[in-house]
């Protein structure tokens, strides 16, 4: 056996290359002249935010803008302190949209802790059927944090 994997311990060797920032791909917003005649983009209020962004917590993905409140699962921040989002995924604005393979290292987004508290009340119920001794009821709440988002901030790199 050690013989016949010979070759994939020699292919294998790494090679010393100097680490290469994490790929980051822009899409242009732009329309077909054929298209852009039968489009019309609805009019945004001037006060609109410009920019958007997905983040990860805790393995879950949201789509921000600044002011949004989420919920998270319980970080540890005190309340009213700034939380960093640093795995960006995606950072969109009008005119193009940066998607990072798999993060955008050079992008955050700060938010301000509101509120630490409980989730409302799941009711877990386990019965066994055909045993009427066998009854459980418990409740679960899980322990989630506000943030209202501040800002997204990200350079882009011109193209």
């Amino acid at each position: 056996r050690a013989q016949g994997m010979r070759w994939l311990s020699a292919a294998a060797e790494p090679t010393a290359a100097a680490p290469s920032p994490t790929p980051v791909t822009m899409v242009e917003h732009r329309l077909a002249p054929s298209a852009a005649a039968k489009f019309t983009a609805p009019e945004l209020p001037k006060d609109a935010p410009s920019r958007f962004a997905v983040v990860t917590c805790s393995g879950t993905q949201f789509k921000v803008m600044p002011g949004d409140r989420i919920i998270v699962n319980k970080v540890d921040a005190a309340v009213g302190s700034t939380y960093t989002f640093e795995h960006v995924l995606l950072v969109g604005e009008r005119e193009r949209t940066f998607i990072g393979r798999p993060y955008i290292e050079s992008a955050t987004v700060t938010a301000t802790v509101e509120e630490q508290t409980k989730d409302a009340k799941v009711i877990v119920f386990k019965r066994r059927r055909k045993n009427h001794k066998s009854k459980r009821t418990n409740g679960f709440r899980r322990e989630v944090t506000f943030l209202r988002v501040n800002e997204i901030v990200y350079d882009a790199p011109v193209a």
